[in-house]
């Protein structure tokens, strides 16, 4: 039964698109730039979905975490610039 109903599906698919072609490449090329047009209206965000409930023991270990150390996104760098930074033995100052 199902064979009868696709049997020249493809062929009469192909044939409606060949047929209508620059119709069909003038709405693709109208929605897309309709789309373009919508681009300065997007917002994106960076921030991750809370997918758990604010019950979960998980979350409240994080809420915890971000009480005591606060939000996750800082970063801290320290530089250091010695020459002999990965030697053994390092020499200080006034010591022979």
């Amino acid at each position: 039964m199902v064979a009868k109903l696709t049997q020249g599906f493809w062929a009469k698919t192909a044939r409606i698109i060949l047929r209508n072609r620059i119709l069909i490449l003038l709405l693709v090329a109208a929605f897309t730039i309709f789309l373009g047009l919508q681009w300065e209206k997007m917002r994106f965000s960076s921030s991750q979905a809370n997918l758990l409930p604010d019950d979960h023991p998980v979350n409240i270990q994080y809420q915890t975490f971000l009480e005591q150390f606060g939000e996750e996104g800082n970063a801290v760098v320290f530089a250091i610039r010695d020459s002999a930074l990965f030697s053994l033995k390092i020499s200080t100052a006034g010591t022979n």
